[in-house]
């Protein structure tokens, strides 16, 4: 696994600071490893939902993050578009957790 293309970048937390690597959809697809859990994806039908799920899960060490997703409220990563946000329903607070006005 190489770590020349992603971008690292500190965090400010309550517990220190954490590293936050970001990565892009492409990258993440052709990576024979997940970075977040170490699990083979070559098994995977659809390895990017895997990394989705993987890394809204909240682990000790560095965060890992994907070019042009957020958090939400409750921990899901949604698609940073206007669409994507609509269609989302928060269920810490069972409403869009993105401020949409109209």
């Amino acid at each position: 696994m190489s770590d020349l293309g992603k971008d690292v970048a500190s965090e400010e937390g309550s517990n220190g600071s954490r590293e936050t690597i970001w990565y892009t959809i492409g990258e993440l697809v052709e990576m024979v490893e997940c970075p977040g859990c170490g699990i083979s994806m070559v098994s995977f039908k659809n390895r990017f939902a895997h990394i989705k799920k993987c890394f809204s899960i909240k682990r000790r060490g560095p965060l890992y993050r994907i070019h042009g997703y957020a958090e939400c409220k409750c921990g899901f990563l949604i698609a940073d578009t206007e669409k994507a946000r609509k269609l989302h329903c928060c269920s810490v607070n069972k409403q869009s957790a993105f401020n949409v006005n109209k």
